[in-house]
């Protein structure tokens, strides 16, 4: 079948927990706060107590174990704020506690309240617990009031071991940096070389940045140079910042080669467009690491991201606002922590990230265009719609806005309403090139879905024609044709190329199964339609097409117990009329396929 899920609308989390656990918190006695680990203990007394109903304002209550319980719950829900609430409560009844404390310093930092969480981490301060994430916090306190030495002594004494391997190098490089003994700086961070003895991508950086700062310009082109070869040159920040050495250091030719090396890879990237604009007016631009707290910013962010690609989401989410905390001007630093903040769906969280973003940096537009996206998963679309529709005013010439006004009315079943603002769309963009098949998809997906078939058509095949082996165009429009009963030799190749690319998706391995039926090979179509039944077991069409086929086979009591099921999995209305009668009196010619969509 046709994959109609055009964005994929994520709910904010039910909060009905959260409240039950401050109900705890209001109600309960505890005899003993004094305790390191709080617990469940067998004196505390349960009281009556009415919950809070689902969106009120949630009170600490005096009980420290219903706080720390109710704490402990919340951000276990990504409710931070409500976390530390909770942890603050309980800390006024027992502020030495240093499980506490770690705990609440530890959270007050990975959401940027940098300075209330010193207070706390200091505590814990050769107490030997949380020794990484204290001594990290601390260091970057320090370095944030240009006490390096301070930092530099504190990073010497880590274990090297975990992510002190990585983090603990590169601040003491930039540690001594600052103090202008370059050679010192790089030697800390040699460490990070692996196991060949040659520097990684994330080194050579470092060793150009630092070699950067400290005039050594042969010595940072080298190293930028290593930088951004292979996988690297896709980092956008990496490019730029090699670029700007390049301008800086009068080689605005090289700079030109190493921007369009980066377009080559990202077709239709806007992100250097201020740069080339720089270029052609010949100015200089000013140093992206001006000093070693940029250059602990920097490390910090890299650091960041790698635990990001690890999926280590809390760990990646602390560095990152480490770093904001050391250059609050660091828009890439800002992109990473709100695509962080969106992955555990903190989208409010994450859109206030990218509002602080300066709407000079390249970065800004892109950030704009995920904060109306992430207003519409929290289910404002007209105000997503609204905020895009001002940005694509803003720039007449950019159509990316109005291609996201299209795919979330697409993805709400507003057809219709998407073919409109595609088409305008399509007036900003002088010619579609191969990178833009997708947009040819999206209005196709609308077209069809709106009844109007033949411009649909045109857009599936002109699509196919820059992407032959797009599994996706592939598949819808070969199940169109089968579902209308055209070109079903053809219809049948297609879907048969897209199953080989996607052999575990479940909606192609239906437009299979479903072909297989229209040609009459009912059989055959029998086994496709279990395997996208294990595959999609909660689609409402895929359910009723495989009773359609059981029916043919003669199975009816099976035939009878999908189109029951596929009742209950919310299919649109036409489907359900169609169902009930086939549930009523069986399959009959009326009911043949050509008209469920």
């Amino acid at each position: 079948m046709k994959d109609l899920t055009g964005s994929i609308r994520v709910r904010r989390s039910v909060r009905i927990a959260i409240a039950v656990a401050a109900g705890l918190a209001l109600s309960v006695a505890c005899t003993s706060s004094q305790v390191s680990s709080p617990s469940v203990a067998a004196d505390v007394a349960p009281q009556a107590w009415e919950a809070p109903r689902l969106g009120d304002t949630l009170e600490p209550g005096k009980s420290f174990i219903g706080n720390y319980l109710a704490g402990t719950f919340a951000r276990t829900q990504s409710d931070s704020d409500h976390a530390i609430e909770y942890f603050r409560a309980a800390l006024a009844k027992d502020p030495e506690n240093l499980d506490l404390n770690f705990q609440a310093g530890v959270l007050l930092a990975t959401e940027g309240r940098i300075a209330e969480a010193v207070p706390l981490l200091q505590k814990l301060d050769g107490s030997g617990k949380g020794t990484t994430v204290v001594d990290l916090v601390l260091a970057v306190e320090s370095i944030a009031h240009g006490k390096f030495k301070d930092a530099e002594s504190r990073l010497s004494a880590l274990e090297k071991n975990g992510i002190n391997k990585l983090v603990g190098p590169l601040l003491r490089g930039w540690a001594l940096a600052d103090a202008g003994d370059i050679d010192g700086a790089l030697e800390a961070i040699d460490s990070l070389s692996g196991k060949d003895g040659k520097p990684s991508a994330l080194q050579n950086l470092h060793i150009a940045l630092i070699n950067d700062l400290g005039g050594r310009d042969a010595a940072a082109l080298e190293a930028y140079r290593a930088a951004t070869g292979g996988e690297a040159a896709a980092s956008f920040r990496a490019v730029e910042m090699f670029g700007e050495f390049l301008e800086r250091t009068g080689k605005p030719d090289d700079a030109k080669k190493i921007y369009d090396g980066f377009l080559a890879e990202h077709p239709g990237s806007e992100l250097l467009d201020a740069s080339l604009a720089r270029l052609r007016a010949g100015s200089v631009p000013a140093r992206n690491i001006a000093n070693a707290k940029d250059g602990s910013a920097q490390a910090l962010f890299d650091l960041a991201g790698a635990f990001r690609q690890r999926n280590a989401r809390e760990m990646g989410q602390l560095f990152g606002r480490l770093a904001l905390y050391l250059n609050t001007d660091f828009p890439a630093a800002q992109i990473l922590l709100g695509d962080i903040l969106e992955s555990n769906q903190r989208l409010e969280a994450a859109n206030i990230v990218y509002a602080a973003i300066d709407k000079a940096s390249p970065l800004a537009w892109a950030a704009r265009i995920r904060a109306g996206l992430n207003l519409d998963d929290l289910e404002r679309p007209d105000e997503a719609i609204a905020h895009l529709r001002t940005m694509a005013d803003e720039r007449p010439a950019i159509a990316q806005p109005l291609i996201t006004i299209g795919n979330i009315l697409r993805g709400r079943d507003r057809f219709a309403e998407a073919v409109v603002v595609y088409d305008e769309a399509f007036t900003r963009i002088p010619a579609i090139e191969k990178h833009q098949w997708s947009l040819l998809y999206f209005r196709g997906m609308a077209l069809e879905r709106s009844g109007e078939w033949t411009r649909a058509e045109a857009d599936f095949l002109a699509a196919l024609d820059f992407e032959p082996e797009q599994p996706y165009v592939l598949n819808y429009l070969g199940y169109s044709w089968v579902d209308k009963g055209l070109h079903l030799d053809r219809a049948m190749g297609m879907i048969e190329k897209a199953v080989k690319l996607r052999p575990n998706d479940g909606y192609i391995v239906d437009s299979l199964g479903w072909a297989l039926y229209r040609l009459g090979k009912i059989e055959e179509a029998v086994r496709e339609l279990e395997r996208a039944i294990e595959l999609r077991p909660e689609d409402p069409i895929i359910n009723d097409h495989l009773g359609d086929a059981y029916w043919k086979v003669g199975r009816r009591k099976e035939a009878g117990f999908q189109w029951r099921r596929s009742l209950t999995l919310d299919p649109q209305d036409d489907l359900i009329a169609k169902i009930e009668k086939k549930i009523e009196r069986g399959l009959t010619e009326e009911d043949e396929p050509g008209n469920d969509g």
